[in-house]
């Protein structure tokens, strides 16, 4: 990797984070299913700040030419097959290029939708 700067930014904001929970600064909970962080206090607030710009680092930190030499294109067609099952609720959305696999996913939603069912009513 060749900028460490976003690790070593990350790694401090974690520690100034863990710090702030051990001086009583800083609290945590769950809402349903999402942690989360709040507190009144300056190393909290420090920790936050630099894993924040550890993410804009890392982000900006991927080279923008990949230097390639030698290199010849060849031409070979490739078919990709891919699906996905996305649940809103219980409706299964069911989304797909291929309709081998459209199939196999319409039976996967229905068998998740069945153990689903199984144990909530039972």
């Amino acid at each position: 990797m060749e900028n460490k700067a976003s690790i070593i930014l990350f790694v401090t904001g974690i520690f100034f984070i863990i710090y702030s929970f051990l001086r009583g600064e800083a609290k945590a909970g769950v809402f349903i299913i999402f942690p989360f962080i709040y507190g009144n206090g300056i190393f909290l607030l420090l920790g936050i700040i630099l894993i924040f710009i550890s993410f804009v680092i890392f982000i900006f930190s991927f080279p923008r030419k990949i230097i390639q030499e030698d290199f010849e294109p060849i031409e070979t067609k490739i078919e990709k097959k891919a699906g996905g099952i996305i649940f809103i609720g219980p409706i299964p959305i069911i989304i797909s290029n291929d309709i081998k696999i459209a199939f196999i996913l319409i039976i996967l939603s229905l068998i998740i939708i069945s153990i689903i069912f199984l144990l909530i009513f039972t």
